[in-house]
């Protein structure tokens, strides 16, 4: 019976490890949003079923503007809290059924499925630049940042790559 119990214990143990290790494959560790590599390989399945029954979908790209500043002036611990507020901030805009990615540094993408409507992308890009206009606390400081926002929506026979190339693109172009 002990022994039963204790076998038990170390199923129980080798389940919470292999759920703990699965999480930290496909999640970003400052941000807890999921990483570069998980997104690939979703908007692989978005693209996918776009292409099998035409289902629509947006791509977002989120990139903070003169982040090195933050960083620069306040130091790195800063400039890890402020993209993990930034994370919280993309989150609470979006839908459960969005997955919402850090791509790298202080780029964030956001890939929406099946919107509701066409225009789902802009609106969701007004959405977050309104989100991100009210300061961060900061080390005991009000931070404020801005952000560029490039949105790409579904064409017909792109990779993963090239639709995130696209909303990049879109990004930089809205910069200037």
């Amino acid at each position: 019976m002990q022994r039963t119990a204790a076998l038990r214990e170390m199923v129980t143990q080798l389940q919470e490890q292999e759920q703990q290790l699965q999480y930290e494959a496909s999640h970003d560790a400052l941000t807890g949003l999921y990483n570069r590599a998980y997104l690939i390989q979703h908007l692989s399945r978005v693209l996918h079923q776009s292409r099998r029954d035409g289902t629509p979908y947006a791509i977002l790209f989120v990139d903070l503007d003169q982040f090195k500043g933050v960083n620069d002036r306040l130091g790195h611990l800063a400039g890890d809290e402020l993209l993990a507020q930034v994370a919280g901030r993309l989150r609470s805009c979006t839908r459960s059924e969005d997955v919402v990615a850090r791509f790298g540094g202080d780029e964030f993408v956001i890939c929406v499925n099946d919107p509701e409507s066409p225009d789902v992308g802009q609106r969701l890009a007004e959405k977050i630049m309104d989100t991100m206009r009210y300061p961060f606390q900061i080390a005991g400081r009000n931070v404020t940042t801005t952000i560029s926002i490039g949105v790409a929506s579904g064409a017909v026979g792109e990779t993963s790559s090239e639709v995130i190339r696209r909303a990049g693109a879109a990004v930089y172009h809205s910069k200037r």
